[in-house]
């Protein structure tokens, strides 16, 4: 599940990267303005995006075609706003974006939901997962200092100062220990819950879908 969130949140910062690259100095002369707002909006992009284009252009002397870019956007922000794509943008955790025309806005909005749900669900699962491991990380790293610890009073050069506070931080240790280990059960019976949730989900959008 770990892993899938960090290869989830790499495509994210990909797909985020792409979407806001400025044109290059080729790009705006070519002129092809149609199929840059066809491209922005099977992206998922505002078409709002058009006023990018502009500042990028403007710095070579170029003027964008607004009206191409608008029609080419028009047939573009179709195509993406397709529940399937609204579907895959929830999965991923992706913002909504509200950019779909009135016509396509409720069937995208649905799907999104839908996959937002899932998003969510495993995102409670991975982030149980992380707090179970952290304490048992945590609880194991305790067992090994309380060993060091009592390795430690044997020592005959020790003040007594020094072994008073030896004794007080290994009864911290043994207060955090036991919180820790009195806390796991919750957890454990959390996540429980947590992937009997997910599993549901995935199985009510998967048969709706």
């Amino acid at each position: 599940m770990r892993l899938y969130l960090f290869v989830l949140a790499a495509l994210m910062l990909t797909l985020t990267g792409c979407a806001n690259r400025s044109l290059s100095a080729h790009q705006c002369t070519a002129g092809d303005w149609y199929s840059v707002g066809y491209r922005d909006g099977q992206s998922g992009a505002d078409v709002s995006r058009v006023l990018t284009h502009q500042d990028a252009c403007g710095r070579h002397g170029i003027v964008p075609d607004s009206e191409r870019y608008r029609d080419g956007w028009a047939e573009g922000i179709a195509r993406f706003c397709q529940p399937e794509q609204g579907f895959d943008q929830g999965i991923s955790g992706r913002p909504y974006r509200n950019v779909c025309p009135a016509s396509q806005a409720q069937p995208f909005r649905v799907a999104y939901d839908d996959g937002r749900a899932i998003f969510a669900a495993r995102q409670d699962v991975a982030q149980l997962e992380q707090r179970i491991n952290r304490h048992e990380r945590r609880i194991e790293n305790i067992g090994q200092a309380l060993i060091d610890q009592a390795s430690a009073q044997i020592d005959p050069t020790l003040t007594p100062k020094e072994r008073i506070d030896l004794v007080a931080n290994v009864k911290s240790l043994l207060d955090e220990r036991d919180r820790l280990q009195n806390e796991l059960p919750d957890l454990e019976n959390d996540l429980d819950l947590a992937r009997a949730h997910l599993q549901y989900v995935d199985n009510s959008y998967a048969a709706s879908r």
